[in-house]
């Protein structure tokens, strides 16, 4: 769990056999550092061959290898300690994966058109079948140039159990708006419904499970598409409205099919007091948007035509078990009175639907069933707020920084990977992030966005907060989204997470002394030396991995 930067000379004792473990259902990573004396070579071809066993195959095709792209990283995160970050900025940090070595693009250039020895990453990802069979299997990875070819060698155990999906909601917000700008895909076009499987898909494979629904606006009305939202809203007379739920039951059902478990309603409202812009068909047949005051009289009239219809519609698709809403984000201050308005409004209208949002404020926790403080929070919100702990998520934005982990860019990759384990020990339902592909954040003086590619702070925010995935290179060639290093430990983090609620389930379940014993052992060792706290949590690499292996053992007994 280390990147490979540019400057690395290749290490005096190095392994060209790649020694894997995983579970059925599960993906496993490694990484193959490349050094060229004259810069990197964009000549390189790279075959991943079959792997096999005495009892099976997993085919080539599971075998994914991506090439490691370099982001500028201009200042660190703030108030880091030694061993926190792996590199002191600026410098350029691998973070981009690309499924083509000629999308590898901003590594770091020579002065003066000069060559010089430079090292390069590709990250492979083997995804093992959910009917593969249990057993040892072997395979080559084959790579070449004109002048020489070597072959890394993959070692994989397959064991008998298939991977629970994680118990753990997680969800990043996705903004199917910027999707659709940066890869070229009018919104609700067949085209757009196609590209949105692809995200859906990406999502799903790390393991998110929710996924942010806005009732509202997607964005800017488009040749084509007067209407870029999910439910359709015609005003039939001056006050009273309909409800079209085609497009939002497309949406949802598409979700659905990539095995997503939560619904997440978009916020009503924005600093408790502003609406969130609907775009309505008028009586005259023209589209307008409804906006301004959200306890405006007339807009009070449309929830409540609004919030019934919804609570209504999901009950009638069987989806209440499914589906959250949010009033608005982070409230705070004189916000209690407003936000607790609209918290009653929902109740009254929405009876049954829970109200989720993500707060720092432990004052206003009691009003909803999910609240979702910000992970240095946490124990606070555990302590003071009326809810069950049970209830309780937790979210990073824009920090917390510190000792606290995170999934900056800097950031050494366990700290990206603890947050699951983490979740584990405190019993915590659900995790929540701001930015899955926010790609065109940029602080409110600047006219213009930040290349992602060019710029992971979006100007002035920790390195890679508003993103976790980087747009196409090239939307004709492939719309997909370019996954990060951060990503692909997120999703093995995810992995942890279900192996962890298996170790409590076999020592719940546990029948022998001796064996109980020794998982009541490895429970304790989690507990006490992984994630002793939020801030405590383990730096040591090695530790962290060998505790991984012994876990995974033990639940396979």
């Amino acid at each position: 769990m280390k990147r490979i930067f540019a400057q690395d000379s290749p290490p005096a004792k190095r392994s060209r056999l790649a020694k894997l473990r995983a579970a059925r259902g599960e993906y496993e990573c490694f990484q193959i550092g490349v050094h060229c004396p004259t810069g990197f070579p964009r000549e390189l071809s790279v075959e991943a061959g079959e792997l096999r066993s005495k009892d099976g195959t997993i085919p080539s095709g599971c075998v994914k290898v991506l090439w490691a792209g370099l982001v500028p990283v201009p200042f660190n995160t703030a108030w880091q300690q030694r061993g926190d970050v792996e590199r002191m900025a600026p410098d350029f940090f691998p973070d981009p994966l690309f499924a083509r070595a000629e999308d590898v693009t901003s590594r770091p250039r020579p002065l003066h058109g000069g060559k010089y020895p430079q090292t390069g990453s590709l990250w492979v990802r083997v995804e093992v079948p959910r009917d593969a069979r249990a057993g040892d299997y072997a395979g080559p990875i084959r790579l070449k140039n004109d002048k020489q070819e070597t072959t890394v060698g993959v070692s994989l155990r397959v064991y008998p159990i298939v991977l629970p999906a994680a118990r753990l909601y997680m969800t990043n917000w996705f903004f199917p708006s910027l999707m659709a700008r940066f890869c070229k895909t009018p919104l609700m076009t067949d085209e757009f419904w196609r590209t949105l499987e692809l995200y859906a898909a990406d999502m799903a494979l790390h393991g998110q499970n929710t996924i942010l629904t806005p009732l509202g606006s997607l964005g800017a009305a488009v040749e084509g598409a007067p209407l870029p939202q999910l439910v359709a809203i015609q005003e039939v007379s001056k006050g009273r409205y309909r409800f079209d739920f085609r497009v939002f039951d497309r949406w949802c059902e598409l979700f659905f099919r990539h095995g997503f478990a939560l619904i997440e309603g978009g916020h009503l409202a924005g600093g408790s007091r502003s609406a969130t812009p609907f775009w309505i068909v008028g009586v005259d047949g023209r589209p307008y948007q409804r906006s301004g005051e959200v306890q405006s009289a007339e807009h009070i009239v449309f929830l409540r035509q609004l919030l019934p219809a919804v609570r209504k519609h999901i009950a009638s698709k069987g989806w209440l078990d499914r589906f959250v809403l949010h009033i608005s984000d982070e409230p705070h201050g004189d916000q209690l009175k407003p936000y607790s308005e609209l918290v009653s409004l929902v109740r009254e209208l929405a009876p049954g639907v829970p109200i989720i949002d993500a707060m720092g404020d432990p004052s206003f926790a009691h009003l909803i069933d999910q609240p979702v403080p910000i992970e240095s929070a946490y124990e606070e919100f555990a302590k003071r707020a009326s809810v069950p702990r049970e209830s309780i998520w937790f979210y990073y934005c824009c920090g917390p920084t510190g000792r606290y982990p995170n999934r900056f860019v800097d950031y050494t990759l366990i700290r990206v990977r603890i947050f699951t384990w983490l979740a584990w020990k405190y019993r915590v339902k659900g995790f929540l992030h701001w930015g899955y592909n926010y790609w065109d954040w940029h602080p409110p003086q600047r006219k213009l966005p930040h290349n992602p590619y060019d710029n992971v702070t979006g100007g002035v925010l920790e390195a890679g907060d508003p993103l976790v995935v980087y747009p196409p290179v090239d939307p004709d060639v492939s719309k997909a989204p370019v996954p990060s290093i951060r990503w692909e430990i997120i999703g093995r983090a995810m992995h942890d997470y279900s192996y962890l609620a298996m170790l409590d389930e076999r020592l719940s379940g546990c029948g022998s002394r001796t064996r109980a014993a020794k998982l009541a052992a490895l429970r304790s060792l989690v507990d006490k030396k992984i994630v002793p706290s939020f801030e405590g949590h383990t730096r040591d690499t090695a530790l962290f991995l060998d505790v991984r292996r012994r876990l995974a053992e033990a639940v396979n007994w």
